[in-house]
């Protein structure tokens, strides 16, 4: 779009960007045009329609200057505006032309392809100072140390952190095993953008793998795992709050593929504030939902699914639900043998017996206040397991 409205002549266009270095040759890349930076009051110049005008500073733009730069068919581009210019276009962020990035590349690796796909959505500085840091760390350059690289320096961001997928031991729910199979090629080597999964939403009780299920899917397909924080989006000012929601999804944006994790969002929902900030927000962000052509794959998890609103879970935001459900007391059994057997691998029979009558004993204590026997989730057993192997000194 930034080259479209420069080529187009239009008198008056913003963008943004983080790599200020490089922008003149990104510039000159798309535009074909020479360009003249320009630094305090652009009526000072007359426009020549050849020659592209580059402010990356503040400069006052009224009615008198969109006319001179009209009448002679030339543009002012105003890079990283503090404020908003009625007057302006907003051609958004500026592009990353495929063969520059490409030249830069190639003079740190022969895996060029390789690495092309890993630096999508990033200027070409960010892509420099990554591959210098990942050769920091690791003595050389890998696709694995770029990508743990890069989302470390995305996780930076406040109201952005990245999760570790490391999720110790966790049975999938059977549904999520045959979603995650099934959609894998879809997600990671999409042939058509049309069946790229969106989302999903696991309903369940506390306890029951709901966060441990977004782990999961992360490590089985390879990509890093980001939490969103829309309550450390709120600023004190005017339009900050929005602003700041609107700088993360870009982020994210930025670092497809990759899953985002919404977690317990009927407290997003819960909350609301005589401003209306939150609302505007919660507005933002399901239309990032359903928009956003990037490969997200947005994670949501609830305790309570009735008290979210139907427009977040519809389809196009989310393709399913997964149910995580607490365990009964014969497959209960079944699961703190699989924990113990992570100790343990072949535990002794007297180490079974202990543990079989514990699960019965703790079962049977919830039972004093239920008419039928209770469902216990499977974090309340773990925790049984784990004080069972201190109590008893197996490990």
């Amino acid at each position: 779009m930034l080259a479209l409205a420069i080529n187009a002549g239009i008198p008056i266009v913003t963008c943004r960007t983080t790599d200020l270095l490089n922008l003149p040759e990104v510039l000159e890349h798309i535009t074909a045009k020479p360009q003249q930076k320009l630094a305090g009051a652009a009526t000072k110049i007359a426009p020549n329609h050849a020659t592209l005008y580059v402010s990356t500073g503040p400069i006052p733009v009224d009615k008198g200057v969109y006319e001179s730069y009209l009448a002679k068919d030339s543009t002012l581009l105003l890079v990283n505006p503090d404020e908003d210019i009625p007057l302006a276009f907003d051609a958004g962020e500026v592009p990353v032309p495929l063969e520059l990035m490409e030249h830069y590349l190639s003079a740190v690796t022969e895996e060029v392809g390789v690495f092309i796909k890993l630096a999508a959505g990033l200027t070409i500085k960010e892509a420099v100072e990554i591959i210098k840091l990942a050769q920091a760390k690791y003595g050389t350059l890998t696709p694995d140390g770029f990508r743990e690289i890069r989302a470390r320096v995305a996780g930076g961001q406040q109201g952005l952190s990245q999760v570790p997928t490391d999720h110790g031991f966790y049975r999938p729910a059977p549904q999520l095993v045959e979603w995650v199979t099934h959609n894998g090629d879809y997600f990671l080597a999409p042939k058509d953008p049309r069946l790229i999964p969106r989302g999903l939403l696991f309903d369940g009780p506390p306890g029951t793998g709901k966060t441990r299920g977004a782990k999961y899917l992360a490590e089985k397909w390879g990509l890093p795992l980001y939490r969103l924080d829309l309550s450390s989006t709120l600023g004190k000012y005017v339009g900050e709050s929005e602003g700041n929601l609107t700088n993360l999804l870009n982020t994210i944006d930025r670092e497809e593929p990759c899953i985002l994790l919404l977690d317990e969002v009927e407290k997003l929902f819960g909350e609301r504030d005589d401003s209306g900030v939150t609302s505007r927000l919660l507005s933002q962000l399901l239309w990032w939902l359903q928009e956003h052509t990037s490969r997200v794959l947005t994670v949501m998890t609830t305790n309570d699914k009735k008290a979210l609103p139907p427009e977040l879970i519809r389809a196009g935001r989310i393709d399913t639900t997964i149910s995580m459900d607490p365990l009964d007391k014969e497959d209960g059994k079944v699961f703190a043998r699989e924990v113990l057997a992570q100790f343990i691998p072949y535990p002794e029979e007297a180490c079974t017996e202990v543990l079989d009558l514990s699960v019965e004993n703790h079962y049977a204590v919830l039972k004093g206040c239920k008419v039928e026997w209770p469902l216990v989730a499977h974090a309340e057993l773990i925790a049984l397991v784990h004080d069972l192997i201190k109590a008893h000194k197996w490990v």
